[in-house]
């Protein structure tokens, strides 16, 4: 999707699904057996564009909507909270491309990416899906030959390390 010295195509879109499917959160089972919790939130607002999730630690989890750009308009998305038989509720809004998620060992702080912005997010929680406060943790700076540079997944490691992938 970025073109420049070395780039691959790597897709060629081909128009809109004969059936598009809906945006959705699915719980697959061991067995192979598919079925979805969710397409939109507690309050009616359809999923955009589900992207990474990570369990809460209490049978729940959290899932960033990373939105959509058509032409020269952006939709700001979230991080939801949710829990199979339960409710998807939003518990941050607004985030720019909100992409990785993960939680410090202690499920205290919850970790956020915005790709656009290369920003690491920081949450600290007061319980499941309830935020209490939030700031910006860090920037990743862009890199690689093209000096292009976005963040993507995230995860901690058991001594709170948090590693994040990088796109450029």
């Amino acid at each position: 999707p970025y073109p420049g010295p070395g780039a691959v195509e790597l897709y060629t879109p081909i128009g809109p699904a004969d059936a598009p499917v809906m945006p959705q959160i699915q719980r697959v089972d061991h067995d192979g057996t598919v079925t979805t919790l969710f397409t939109e939130d507690a309050d009616g607002v359809p999923l955009k564009r589900p992207s990474d999730v990570c369990g809460d630690g209490a049978g729940g989890f959290y899932v960033t909507d990373f939105g959509a750009t058509h032409g020269r308009t952006r939709e700001l998305a979230g991080v939801l909270h949710g829990a199979p038989g339960a409710t998807l509720r939003e518990v941050v809004f607004p985030v720019e491309l909100p992409n990785g998620i993960a939680l410090s060992p202690d499920r205290t702080r919850l970790y956020v990416t915005e790709t656009r912005t290369r920003r690491l997010w920081s949450f600290t929680l007061d319980g499941p899906g309830r935020v209490a406060a939030w700031h910006s943790l860090a920037t990743i700076p862009s890199g690689g030959p093209i000096n292009f540079g976005g963040v993507d997944g995230c995860c901690v490691d058991r001594a709170g390390n948090i590693v994040v992938a990088t796109l450029g």
